[in-house]
């Protein structure tokens, strides 16, 4: 056979199969053989065992190699224990024992496999998983009442401590405890398990029960006692008071409450607590008797009260009474009220004097309030404490009846009390009043110089008692005494009126109190008129000048009055307002700014009370001058030269005309302005127009929206008759020093133009234009005009994305951007991955099998070719 399988080697397609059977035999020399074995499999503690707190738990195994001639390499054990499936490295004893520990296992059901690997790298692991359970143990409950396991007996004025003598760990946290009057009924929960508070428990027999709900290693369990409670309050009854409740008030009445006391032996003090002060507060009583007890309260004013008797046993537990209520009614005080004298109705003449008299019928000097309707409604005649007297002239009133009411509204302890009687007045032959007129006729014009008298003629067969003229003249309708001339002749004067209209009634009553009236006069005053002299240029007339000088307008009334004058002119486009000031007025006005047309001028007073509205109006026609101050640069049809100063931080530029749609420039040369130009463009036509930049030193302080990037410097830029709305198009150019950008490390490329808005600050983007030596030029759209500032921001490196140092060999290199070198860890036992079963042997010995096959069969019919070429 060997001769064959050298015959076989000398071809050369078969030398690679002879290094492959050669190389089997070595490999065979080394130890390629069966599996590890794995068997025997026990723990200490049998399975499906009750859980214990102290219990540990020891997992065996035996293993061997399958030809004990390569050995064993790791075993491990893969379980559950702690929630996740997990390898775990075992102890190895006697050579092939090995063993798991695991300390207290809560109660459940748990996943066991066994692992083993040979220094070939060949894996075996056990083809079935282990099962373990360790079950739930019942806990043993004994329910403690103040310390002794069994029934009791106490007074319901105490506290019961709750405990547990089998296991007193559960006492913290795992019990819960009830009471209920019986076992089969609903229980009630013990707010505080370890103290129970049984004083608010009546007498009677109680079942007590301890619970414990069971957790992951202990089922539930019960434990239950009987507590009878025997009776130990005190109670109250016989409630009573010297003075039945519904009692009306008296000042001088004193109030004592009683009570009796049962079971009073044991009682350590008793009180009442009552709200007779307004506040409840806590009376000492007084013991009578055996049982009884009482307190006396001094006066009580009327009202409701309530009160409970309270009381401490001798263990002071506290008891009290159900609330007691008690009732003191307000009293009555009647009142008198007497008319000169009488306490009865009486009959006056309406010329006379009424006595009126009022007070209680006892020496009370509460205030009493008098009261008539002698004026047509009720009014408060008087106000004084009681006895009141008021002596009430009735000369004023007509003739019909009245009422009189004495009134006290009453207090805390007395209903309001009232006495009425009724006053007729008695009426005559009414006095006569005719030939009403005045000195000054109606409806005539206003004079603050003037005085007026009003006149009548007043007869009375009786003799006139008084007579009164009622007017308006200051504004409240009031009577006023007048003056008599010749017997029956009346007049009343008064001074200057107010232009108005007036209304004014002449009375008259006699000696027999009959009183007459006129029907209502009216009398008018009408607004007179002050006229106004208007002067351009010291000229009372339509006046003519250039559009480069000054107009001097002089305005004032035709008298010495200083009443203000307005003066209006539509020099800006539109009538509007020009001036107000009190007459003489003097307006200078510089005409520089103005086109040459026509404008109108009015001086005007708006008039008052006393003088109608008056005005004067001229016309002023500009003119231009052949020379103009300045050469146009801006702006279709106008000019824009710049005024101020060169270096005064502020500079406006003013054009005459901007058309519609066509872009207008305004320059500005101040050296301490940063703004070189601004480029408009107008939707309508605007004329005089006014644009103003101003240098701002930081911030104003009514900006307080913060803005973003370092500020070089504000600016504010004014218009005057140009609205926002009427701005198309606007374009600002302005510098930035170089010197700035590198002081305080900042990108030219950062520069921005921010404007003030009323939400804050709004960033407009820049664009650079150009540089000289000293300074960077930027331009930049705006929608308005404000507030600006010119921002920029700090210089940033770009950051690296690669990483650009090395590490060594073994090492491994961290992401970006940390990009730092480590050596990987290697595996500890705990924890280890299995090695992955090695099936190389396998495929290889197939594979020789087969070529080995093969072979033989080759040499078979290469042996038989021989032989017969042999014979």
């Amino acid at each position: 056979m060997n001769e064959n399988v050298a015959f076989l080697c000398n071809f050369k397609f078969l030398k690679l199969l002879c290094l492959t059977i050669f190389a089997f035999t070595l490999l065979t020399a080394n130890g390629i053989a069966g599996i590890p074995n794995l068997y025997n499999f026990k723990f200490n503690v049998s399975n499906a065992t009750n859980y214990s707190s102290v219990q540990g738990y020891q997992f065996n195994v035996t293993f061997n190699n399958a030809t004990n001639s390569t050995p064993l390499g790791p075993v491990w054990i893969e379980h559950n224990f702690t929630g996740i499936l997990t390898n775990y490295t075992v102890t190895t004893a006697n050579g092939n024992e090995s063993f798991y520990n695991y300390s207290t296992l809560a109660a459940g059901f748990y996943y066991i496999k066994w692992y083993a690997n040979d220094t070939s790298l060949i894996l075996n692991n056990t083809d079935y998983v282990h099962y373990y359970q360790v079950n739930k143990s019942s806990p043993v409950l004994s329910l403690t009442l103040n310390g002794t396991a069994g029934n009791r007996s106490y007074l319901n004025n105490t506290a019961v401590n709750l405990g547990n003598t089998a296991t007193p760990g559960y006492i913290n946290s795992s019990l819960s405890f009830y009471y209920n009057t019986s076992a089969s009924t609903a229980w009630n929960a013990i707010a505080s398990p370890q103290n129970w508070n049984i004083a608010s428990l009546p007498a009677g027999v109680y079942w007590v029960l301890m619970n414990f709900t069971g957790d992951q290693n202990y089922t539930n369990a019960t434990s239950i006692r009987m507590l009878t409670l025997n009776d130990s309050r005190i109670t109250f009854g016989n409630f009573t008071s010297n003075v039945s409740s519904l009692l009306n008030y008296s000042p001088s009445q004193g109030y004592q409450f009683n009570v009796t006391a049962f079971n009073s032996s044991q009682y350590n003090t008793v009180w009442i607590r009552a709200n007779f002060s307004g506040a409840f507060v806590n009376y000492t009583a007084t013991m009578y008797g055996v049982t009884q007890f009482n307190y006396t309260a001094g006066t009580l004013a009327a009202g409701s009260y309530t009160y409970t008797w309270c009381a401490n046993n001798s263990l002071l537990a506290y008891f009290n009474s159900s609330n007691q209520t008690f009732q003191v009614n307000k009293s009555y005080i009647p009142m008198t009220l007497y008319i000169n004298g009488t306490n009865v109705d009486r009959t006056l003449y309406n010329y006379s004097v009424a006595n009126l008299t009022a007070n209680f019928s006892s020496s009370y000097s509460f205030n009493i309030t008098l009261w008539t309707n002698l004026t047509g409604s009720w009014t408060l005649l008087d106000n004084e404490p009681s006895p009141i007297t008021n002596y009430t002239d009735l000369t004023p009133y007509r003739t019909r009846n009245y009422s009189v009411i004495a009134n006290w509204t009453g207090n805390q302890n007395y209903t309001m009390s009232n006495a009425t009687h009724n006053i007729t007045l008695i009426d005559g032959t009414l006095p006569n009043i005719a030939n009403l007129n005045q000195n000054v006729s109606n409806t005539t014009n206003y004079s603050a110089v003037q005085g007026y008298q009003f006149n009548a003629t007043i007869t009375d067969n009786a003799g006139l008692y008084w007579v009164k003229i009622e007017h308006n003249f200051s504004e409240t309708l009031t009577n006023y005494t007048v003056s008599t001339v010749n017997g029956n002749e009346y007049f009343y004067n008064y001074s200057t009126l107010a232009a108005g209209f007036y209304q004014y009634r002449w009375y008259a009553n006699d000696t027999n109190s009959n009183l007459n009236s006129t029907a209502i006069q009216y009398y008018q005053l009408n607004q007179d008129y002050l006229s106004i002299t208007l002067y351009i240029n010291g000229t009372n007339d339509d006046s003519t000048a250039y559009n480069y000088s000054v107009a001097n307008f002089t305005a004032n009334f035709s008298s010495s009055y200083s009443y203000a004058i307005t003066l209006y002119t539509n020099l800006t486009g539109t009538m509007a307002l020009w001036d107000t000031q009190n007459s003489p007025l003097t307006n200078y006005t510089d005409l520089t700014p103005y086109q040459a047309v026509n404008y109108s001028v009015i001086a005007n007073w708006t008039g008052n009370a006393n003088y109608t509205i008056s005005s004067a109006s001229h016309y002023l026609t500009l003119a231009y001058y052949t020379a103009p101050p300045t050469p146009p640069t801006g702006g279709t049809g106008g000019w824009n030269a710049p005024s101020g100063p060169s270096e005064g931080g502020q500079q406006s530029v003013i054009f005459m005309t901007i058309e519609a749609g066509v872009a207008s420039i305004a320059k500005y040369t101040d050296k301490l302005l940063d703004v070189r130009e601004i480029n408009i463009t107008v939707s309508n036509p605007a004329n005089t127009v006014k644009i103003t930049v101003s240098k701002v030193d930081e911030q104003p302080a009514t900006i307080t929206h913060e803005i973003t990037g370092t500020v070089y410097k504000y600016f504010n830029i004014t218009t005057q008759n140009l609205d926002e709305s009427n701005v198309a198009k606007a374009r600002l150019k302005f510098r930035v020093n170089k010197t700035w950008y590198s002081e305080n490390n900042l990108s030219p490329a950062t520069t921005k133009l921010n404007r003030y808005e009323s939400s804050g600050w709004r960033t407009l983007s820049a664009t650079q234009t150009t540089s000289d030596t000293d300074y960077y030029y930027f331009e930049a759209q705006t929608p308005g005009f404000s507030i600006f500032a010119v921002t920029a921001t700090k210089t940033v490196q770009p950051a690296p994305t690669t990483c650009t140092n090395t590490c060594q060999p073994g090492q491994s290199q961290r992401a970006y951007p940390d990009c730092s070198c480590y050596t990987p860890a290697q595996p500890s036992g705990e924890g280890i991955t299995p090695t992955a079963p090695n099936y190389n042997w396998l495929i290889f010995i197939m594979v020789v099998v087969i070529v080995t096959l093969v072979l033989v069969s080759m040499v078979k019919k290469r042996v038989k070719r021989t032989h017969k070429h042999h014979k």
